[in-house]
C-alpha cells in the first residue's frame, strides 16, 4: 500500500511592507517591465532606463521585484516597486 502523504497547514502572519496596502496591485511573476531610471549594477556594468525585463519573482507582496533582463547585458536585479513600470509589449 502507498504511503499517504499528511500536510500540516499553521497560520501564518501577514507582513505588511510600509507603501504597500493591503488593495496593493504587485505586478505578478512573468509580467514585463521597463525601468524608470538607469541603474548601477555594481560591476561596471549598467542597465539604462527603458530596459525591459520580466519579473521573476514578487518580493514583499510588491515592495520590490526580481527582474531578468537580457539586453543590453544578461542580469536578475532586485529592483524597487518604484523603479519599474508595467511595460506594454507589442505582439
Amino acid at each position: 500500500m502507498a504511503a499517504r502523504l499528511q500536510f500540516k497547514t499553521t497560520p501564518t502572519k501577514r507582513r505588511v511592507v510600509k507603501g504597500v496596502g493591503t488593495g496593493s496591485k504587485a505586478l505578478p511573476e512573468h509580467s514585463m517591465v521597463r525601468l524608470k531610471r538607469s541603474l548601477d549594477l555594481g560591476d561596471g556594468r549598467h542597465m539604462p532606463a527603458g530596459s525591459l525585463g520580466a519579473i521573476v519573482f514578487v518580493h514583499g507582496g510588491g515592495a520590490a521585484y526580481e527582474v531578468e533582463f537580457a539586453k543590453p547585458t544578461h542580469a536578475v536585479v532586485t529592483v524597487p516597486a518604484a523603479g519599474v513600470a508595467r511595460a506594454i509589449v507589442a505582439g
